[in-house]
């Protein structure tokens, strides 16, 4: 006798459950007295019923539908009991016991410990598998509400490790392992009976959420809607950005404001660099730039010579994660006077210690 449904090893839900049982020899008694589902001795209530097979025939080369009663289904009508033990027995005459298989049904949904990375993400840890239908998508979205409202990426069990992280974690040691995930933007490592979740999000820094989950795991079971409260860290450099847009050469006539647009993501402040030359000085610094290198031959940035030159500390837009513009006129909001040398230069950067946001 073969149990197709699940394996010995599988959980089983609590309810809506079936197994297909395929039988060496016809099963004539289709009853309880010789298959049946039993915990601690008692039956189940359940319906057998034949299950039709595709039989192929090698002369005609055709498949035809075919009740051989050798495929049996038992259809569980009733809840079973969570964390139980089920029997399936097969005893042709009654009494006499051929075969057996024993199944435990799963533990209730439990979520363990909900965990805020930064402001992007959410680690949820459960101890059942979750459904898979209720994460991403539109679907997705009901899984996890928050007050105030917040953009959610994605929502997906988390995964160990990306490639060019492996080698540095394999060097890591027991007791610095959650520290190096999250400084890399990954959930800390799960217990043994735990499955995490990641929740991308689009949290804004420093304020305050109220999140709310509604969860179903595999086996059917479903959670009443937890709530957690909690305040964001404030932004990291790291995760600031700015841009000029400005183009690399560009012309303006002479009676136009020289207007600059400053483009940043998650940074209230930007220092703004103004070089002005005259041809020779231009010429003079691009070769200077073409030919400046360190010790070890590596390029490096090389002093400037300029006519007129002003830095300036500016408050720029910031709607956070998504790209803010800033309008700014150089010989009014920078150099505060005219500039007159033909040619200028434009250089933002962020004030930082932080090696990745200095090289933007």
């Amino acid at each position: 006798m073969y149990f197709t449904s699940a394996s010995s090893a599988s959980l089983l839900p609590r309810k809506d459950i079936a197994f297909d049982m395929l039988f060496q020899e016809k099963i004539q008694d289709l009853s309880s007295k010789t298959i049946r589902l039993v915990k601690d001795g008692v039956t189940v209530p359940a319906k057998l019923s034949y299950v039709p097979e595709m039989i192929y025939n090698e002369q005609t080369k055709t498949e035809r539908q075919e009740t051989t009663k050798k495929k049996v289904r038992l259809l569980v009508t009733s809840t079973l009991d969570e964390q139980a033990t089920y029997t399936l027995l097969y005893t042709p005459d009654g009494t006499t016991l051929v075969a057996s298989r024993s199944y435990k049904t799963a533990a209730p949904l439990k979520v363990s410990r909900i965990e805020m990375l930064g402001y992007a993400k959410v680690c949820v840890y459960t101890n059942n598998q979750l459904d898979a239908s209720t994460l991403g998508g539109d679907t997705g979205q009901t899984l996890l509400a928050t007050t105030p409202n917040a953009r959610i990426q994605s929502i997906g069990q988390e995964e160990y490790l990306p490639d060019n992280l492996r080698d540095q974690f394999s060097k890591v040691t027991p007791t610095t392992v959650t520290k190096f995930l999250s400084n890399n933007g990954f959930c800390p490592q799960p217990k043994p009976d735990e499955v995490v979740y990641a929740i991308n999000t689009r949290l804004n820094p420093s304020t305050a959420y109220t999140l709310k989950f509604t969860v179903k795991d595999i086996y059917g079971n479903t959670l009443a809607p937890i709530t957690k409260t909690f305040t964001t860290e404030k932004m990291k450099d790291k995760d600031k950005f700015l841009y000029i847009g400005y183009p690399d050469k560009n012309t303006l006539p002479k009676d136009v404001p020289l207007m600059v647009n400053i483009q940043t993501i998650n940074t209230s402040a930007a220092t703004i660099s103004v070089c002005a030359m005259d041809v020779e000085n231009y010429i003079q610094n691009k070769n200077n730039a073409l030919f400046a290198y360190d010790g070890s031959g590596n390029q490096v940035a090389s002093p400037e010579t300029c006519n007129q030159s002003f830095t300036k500390d500016i408050v720029v837009k910031n709607n956070n994660r998504l790209l803010s513009n800033t309008r700014v006129d150089i010989e009014k909001d920078i150099a505060k006077t005219t500039i007159l040398s033909p040619i200028i230069r434009v250089v933002g950067s962020l004030k930082t210690d932080d090696p990745i946001a200095k090289k933007r």
